[in-house]
């Protein structure tokens, strides 16, 4: 069992006027920025058939979490995106991971 490990969901909806298209390349440029961030692990990004998306993200532990959480509003590679959300749309939940398996 590995509790050190952290899943970070961020759920938000996007602006009328976006495209999914200019979200998935935001999505794009947030990725160079997080693969730079202490403690990244793994980032997904998903959408439900009401137009929620979820942001999944796997962390080292929840020190690093919260410093890339931290410091994201500020990075320039995120600007994007964050323009993009309906900021009150947005939920950030973190998880502790209490069993995981991956492929062989």
């Amino acid at each position: 069992m590995n509790t050190q490990n952290v899943v970070e969901q961020v759920q938000f909806r996007i602006k009328d006027e976006v495209l999914e298209s200019d979200l998935i390349a935001s999505s794009d440029m947030v990725n160079q920025w997080v693969r730079q961030q202490p403690g990244f692990m793994y980032r997904s990004l998903t959408k439900s058939t009401n137009g929620l998306w979820t942001d999944i993200v796997y962390w080292q532990d929840m020190e690093c979490a919260k410093t890339a959480g931290d410091a994201f509003a500020s990075a320039p590679e995120n600007q994007s995106i964050m323009a993009a959300v309906i900021e009150d749309s947005v939920t950030i939940q973190h998880f502790d991971i209490v069993s995981q398996i991956g492929s062989d």
